[in-house]
């Protein structure tokens, strides 16, 4: 699937065409055919000649015309799912109605060669924002992150939310995506067929010593119209205020079960203590009364003089 391509030396988004507050959708689809009936569509990567799709139902692409296509193409060597298609056309869509006029594009190649999935352009700041079906090694996020941060544009990761769905028991996995995010801790999960977003945050209760005791984990969903995503990729809403709130419920609730487990220790302590003390007192007294009587004798033993009398 080809999402962008060139008209008259011009960058072009098909997503543009599902556009829901863009009264002028059907003009533009009946241009761009227009063009592509002159062979003006062209594919930014090989050149060739594109054609416009846009139905109603799936996402709107450019496709290379049969017999034409370049396997060098990066289009054709690089394959989509439908939920990654969609992924992007919603975030496209959000952005799009979130910051009018800001320049939003799809598939962005970078001058490192690496292309993002939507690149948006405020001006005085540049955002990146990445959606991840599958898992990736932390040493492959962490070269990413380096090389928008060498690039100066902030980036923002939204994994599927069918990793959670799938994982949702596994400490492992939500402990490894939770590393990943090294601003605030927090992973993003995008439901593309709902249109929502899952944030999920670890809640870690340490003891005086330093010691993790106990954790849990933290979820919130919101419809992603009811959040904004912020021109350096922080997403704003009440997530934060709630976790606070379960936070300190959570750590209220463990101080006070480390509390009585503390009292019930020292409880069972001292009744061991006290029935030890019984079993040596029982042992002594036994051994007392057991013990045979021996009379003191208070005469003084009489010495014997064993010299002859004279």
């Amino acid at each position: 699937m080809v999402e962008n391509c060139l008209l008259n030396g011009q960058r072009i988004c098909a997503l543009a065409l599902r556009n829901q507050h863009n009264m002028g959708i059907y003009e533009l689809k009946r241009e761009w055919k227009k063009a592509q009936y002159r062979n003006e569509l062209i594919c930014e990567d090989c050149g060739t000649p594109v054609e416009l799709r846009a139905g109603d139902v799936k996402v709107p692409y450019f496709a290379h015309r049969k017999g034409v296509v370049n396997r060098d193409c990066y289009y054709e060597t690089h394959k989509e799912s439908e939920e990654h298609k969609e992924a992007k056309s919603v975030l496209y869509n959000y952005f799009e109605s979130k910051y009018p006029g800001t320049k939003v594009e799809v598939t962005k190649k970078q001058p490192n060669g690496r292309r993002s999935d939507i690149f948006i352009d405020f001006g005085s700041s540049r955002l990146v924002v990445e959606f991840q079906r599958t898992y990736i090694k932390i040493s492959d996020w962490d070269i990413r992150h380096a090389e928008y941060e060498t690039l100066g544009i902030m980036d923002l990761w939204l994994l599927s939310s069918r990793m959670l769905e799938d994982r949702i028991n596994n400490v492992d996995f939500l402990t490894q995506v939770l590393l990943h995010e090294t601003k605030d801790q927090t992973a993003k999960f995008l439901n593309v067929e709902k249109r929502k977003l899952s944030l999920l945050k670890e809640i870690k209760y340490l003891n005086k010593q330093g010691e993790l005791k106990s954790c849990k984990y933290f979820i919130q969903e919101y419809f992603l119209s009811d959040v904004t995503i912020s021109t350096n990729g922080e997403i704003v809403c009440d997530f934060h205020e709630k976790y606070e709130l379960v936070r300190d419920e959570y750590i209220k609730q463990c101080q006070e079960q480390e509390l009585q487990e503390q009292l019930r220790r020292e409880e069972s302590e001292r009744l061991r203590n006290s029935r030890e003390a019984e079993v040596k007192e029982d042992r002594f007294r036994q051994w007392a009364n057991d013990k045979p009587f021996k009379p003191q004798s208070n005469t003084v033993p009489i010495q014997q003089n064993n010299k002859r009398m004279p």
